[in-house]
């Protein structure tokens, strides 16, 4: 009975041990404690997270498209207030029912919408991200995309911010699913029968050498005449040029 009784009380005895070590090894740094999972963004930050957001902002209307490919409009608290023209946009429909429209908003103004994250691009201004971030808003700063694999990063990191990864997978294979279906048709084009083109835009410097633009013409099948005359992105096109 005694022999008994000494195995149990050692039984009890390596049980409050084990929980007490599994205790002490998860009782680590607070703020790692509570994070339920977290993500590294374009530069390099660690942004914790306790759980998915559900008040999303982004301040371009780039990464307002991948956000809505992912989540219903209720989860974006505001939009570029371009995104509901049609001539710039193709998410009007989903843009039109959502009443917030922003432009270059103050981190004041962005703090009194009480996000859970904010996405911006690499290309704004770092004192915005150092501002929102000393004002306690979690910001994930995504790549400027540069070429259709640019947005495809973007997209998983946002999936991976927003808690969806699988949905980031699914918008990525219907994007790899459509080029596939452009590039059976631009293969079939002759060299010599691609047209050449010129964009024209208000951004007189874009258009070059290693920007979306110049990507996409080549997965469309066309030439594209700033590109071609030697200009990279951010280099400017004279009429001279042009003509």
């Amino acid at each position: 009975m005694r022999k008994m009784a000494s195995k149990t009380f050692f039984a009890v005895m390596l049980l409050i041990v084990v929980f007490f070590i599994a205790s002490c090894g998860s009782s680590t740094d607070g703020n790692v404690k509570n994070a339920a999972y977290e993500i590294i963004d374009d530069q390099g930050a660690m942004i914790q997270l306790e759980h998915k957001p559900e008040r999303i902002l982004t301040l371009a209307m780039g990464t307002d498209s991948i956000v809505l490919g992912i989540l219903p409009e209720e989860k974006l608290i505001a939009i570029n207030s371009l995104a509901d023209d049609p001539v710039s946009s193709n998410i009007v429909d989903k843009a039109n029912r959502i009443t917030r429209k922003i432009k270059n908003p103050s981190a004041e103004e962005i703090l009194s919408l009480k996000p859970d994250v904010v996405f911006i691009y690499n290309w704004g201004k770092a004192e915005m991200v150092d501002n929102l971030r000393e004002l306690g808003i979690k910001v994930v700063v995504v790549k400027g995309p540069k070429s259709i694999a640019d947005v495809k990063e973007n997209v998983k990191l946002i999936a991976k911010t927003l808690g969806e990864e699988d949905k980031g997978n699914l918008m990525i294979a219907k994007m790899d699913d459509k080029l596939a279906e452009i590039k059976e048709k631009v293969d079939n084009i002759k060299p010599e029968e691609r047209k050449k083109l010129v964009l024209i835009s208000l951004m007189t410097s874009y258009g070059g050498k290693g920007c979306t633009f110049d990507d996409i013409c080549q997965y469309a099948g066309v030439i594209n005449g700033v590109s071609d005359a030697g200009l990279h992105n951010g280099q400017l096109l004279t009429k001279e040029m042009l003509v």
